[in-house]
């Protein structure tokens, strides 16, 4: 089970609401991933989706603690 599979069954077992992340939140952890990688062009899409996957994941084990 990758990340994303991993925080959907998270949030369909915990509520209705899914938690939401800010953009901006997203937009600068996908930035930092781009530069942990060295950069370059063609896979900002892939960024933000692990980005906004890793956040959800962070704030729904904060919410279980």
């Amino acid at each position: 089970m990758n990340t994303t599979e991993a925080v959907s069954t998270d949030l369909s077992s915990e509520s209705a609401e899914a938690p939401s992340v800010p953009e901006e939140s997203i937009r600068e952890r996908a930035y930092e991933l781009y530069l942990e990688r060295g950069g370059g062009d063609g896979r900002a899409q892939e960024d933000w989706f692990a980005a906004e996957s890793e956040l959800l994941a962070n704030m729904l084990k904060q919410r279980s603690s």
